[in-house]
């Protein structure tokens, strides 16, 4: 699990001046073909529920950090690196 976040802008109000969006694209050469694909991913406010089975600390760092103002991605979501 991942947050996405400014410090002292809160990403989940109505009133900001950008958006930020997840996009994955991969690449895949199969012989003398190229093959790309993009996939956006939805990021919407993050809830404690998604880092709290994470460990004590994360859930802190949730709390602490108020990464609620954050943007998050799906629960289950997976990205490959």
């Amino acid at each position: 699990m991942f947050a996405i976040g400014i410090t002292g802008i809160d990403l989940t109000s109505s009133s900001r001046y950008f958006d930020i969006t997840l996009t994955n694209r991969t690449s895949i050469k199969n012989g003398t073909t190229k093959i790309k694909s993009t996939t956006t991913i939805p990021l919407s406010p993050c809830n404690i529920n998604q880092f709290s089975g994470i460990s004590e600390s994360i859930t802190q760092s949730f709390i602490t950090q108020n990464f609620s103002q954050w943007l998050c991605p799906p629960t289950g979501t997976i990205l490959p690196v």
